[in-house]
């Protein structure tokens, strides 16, 4: 059997593993070629990272927050290569998962949303973060 086939069967192996520990479709996650993309600890985190959840109670400070976090990019420390600081751009932008959450919460919910838009004269825009909020908060007719 070839050394590449051998890998493949490892990385099967692996990937059944940890859909039992997980409960996760680890179809989704890149195992055989983890280096190509954010490196084995961001792969760990995103593995170990619960899936977003429905949720009935949120509230509009909550949604706020999350729409702060999404268009806001903070330091923690001084050095961008901190354990918090890395892990925190990673969870915000990297992998979604606050992306996720609105589109399973937000009826309302759309990318472009956070994205730089173009008006009807041509123009470039972005929401802002109130305006973001509003609409997907929608009056609070907001569940999806």
């Amino acid at each position: 059997m070839s050394m590449e086939m051998k890998n493949w069967f490892e990385y099967k192996r692996l990937e059944q593993h940890l859909h039992l520990l997980t409960g996760k479709e680890m179809s989704s996650f890149n195992l055989s070629e983890w280096w190509e993309e954010s490196g084995a600890e961001a792969l760990a985190f995103d593995i170990s990272l619960p899936d977003p959840e429905k949720t009935d109670n949120i509230t509009l400070k909550e949604l706020s927050e999350i729409v702060r976090r999404l268009k806001t990019y903070e330091q923690y420390e001084e050095s961008t290569n901190s354990f918090r600081s890395t892990f925190h751009l990673h969870l915000t932008f990297g992998n979604g998962y606050f992306d996720k959450f609105l589109k399973l919460n937000f009826k309302s919910y759309d990318p472009k949303l956070f994205q730089r838009n173009k008006d009807k004269n041509g123009n470039y825009f972005e929401y802002g973060i109130n305006e973001i909020t509003v609409k997907l908060w929608n009056n609070g007719n907001y569940k999806a």
